[in-house]
């Protein structure tokens, strides 16, 4: 049964500070041996997961950072798919970010047996750019989201995963206005000597949450309407990628497309001069670089049942193509038919891994 802890903020601290302090001690204590947190580089200006032994090297991290270069459930896919690290190493990790692990779990790409996941509450993530715009500017992006919610992106503002779904651990600030952090776990070593957590914190996270929860959902129904009518058809498909450079960089950053051979950078999509010329005389011209529509539509195929919406791939367009919005769109659509939400459950066994002779039938 999950026990609900309670880590004040003291004067002058945070509610970073304060669980930052609660996490050293646990690193101090043995408890666990390793940290797997965001934290600072250059001085702030954006926040990466960094992997901590020595506790003293938290002074950099924050586990709220409202930034995500890059989807964590990734980096715990690099820390522990060829073998995890010996000792107990906690990942701190967004919701999202859970939800790309327990989908990387499923593909045999994440061993979540061998680490602690530490879920926090997160209010939304601003892109790299506009964090580092803000730090610069000598405002604090954590207070300017608070303040802005406009500046999040967009799949944080239409996001599925308000409540930590996975965890072995949680740090809860929803609901808190900065004076308490909520620590939710079944594990006693995790929770240490805290009191238990009052039950008006409790009642104020899940209002906060059902709050969120209500702003997201009519925020998503607008887009969904939105890009009902702008992806429509092939024309409309074929305009929202048109400014694609096939670069690859949305492939790159997804969590969940993982191929360590990619059939989109095989030989397979390199072609002799003459044969362009051959479809350029059969055409009357050729677009360069070729297999636009190819590229997007064969990632749809192969990982839309499996697209957990954190937005990665719109972060990384260098040409600002909202590709998650798509995506996420066509994943809402084909997940339901199989009665499937990818990053749900560790239990749920994966659409294109099972068959069943009725799946496709009408419901």
């Amino acid at each position: 049964m999950a026990e609900e802890r309670i880590i004040k903020v003291g004067k002058g601290d945070t509610p970073s500070t304060a669980a930052l302090a609660y996490l050293k001690g646990l690193l101090t204590s043995g408890h666990l041996d390793g940290l797997m947190i965001p934290t600072a580089m250059g001085g702030g200006r954006t926040f990466m997961h960094v992997l901590v032994t020595d506790p003293e090297a938290l002074a950099d991290a924050d586990p709220f950072a409202p930034v995500m270069p890059v989807n964590g459930g990734t980096s715990v896919s690099r820390l522990t798919k060829l073998e995890a690290p010996s000792g107990r190493i906690g990942v701190v990790l967004r919701p999202c970010e859970i939800a790309a692990a327990i989908e990387l779990h499923k593909l045999l790409q994440v061993r979540l047996d061998d680490v602690v996941v530490i879920g926090v509450d997160c209010p939304g993530t601003i892109s790299v750019q506009d964090h580092i715009d803000l730090f610069d500017a000598g405002r604090d992006p954590l207070s300017a989201v608070a303040e802005e919610p406009g500046l999040l992106r967009e799949a944080c503002m239409t996001c599925d995963w308000t409540r930590v779904q996975y965890h072995d651990m949680l740090l809860g600030t929803f609901g808190s206005e900065g004076k308490h952090v909520i620590v939710v776990s079944e594990d006693e070593t995790l929770l240490g000597g805290l009191e238990k957590a009052p039950k008006g914190a409790i009642e104020a996270r899940e209002r906060t949450i059902e709050k969120i929860e209500g702003i997201r959902e009519e925020t998503t129904e607008a887009v969904e309407k939105e890009v009902d009518e702008h992806l429509k058809g092939p024309e409309g498909v074929a305009r929202h990628f048109e400014t694609c450079i096939v670069c690859h960089n949305c492939m790159d950053q997804c969590p969940v497309c993982y191929c360590n051979e990619c059939f989109f950078e095989s030989q397979t999509f390199r072609y002799e001069g003459d044969k362009m010329m051959l479809w350029a005389r059969n055409r009357g011209s050729l677009d360069m670089p070729t297999d636009k529509a190819m590229f997007h539509l064969g990632r749809m195929a192969h990982m839309v049942a499996t697209c957990i919406g954190c937005g990665m791939c719109s972060q990384a367009c260098p040409v600002g193509i909202n590709v998650g919005r798509a995506f996420k769109h066509v994943a809402s659509k084909v997940q339901p038919v199989f009665d499937y939400k990818a990053g749900r459950s560790v239990d749920d066994p994966l659409p294109q891994a099972t068959y069943l002779e009725d799946e496709l039938e009408p419901r």
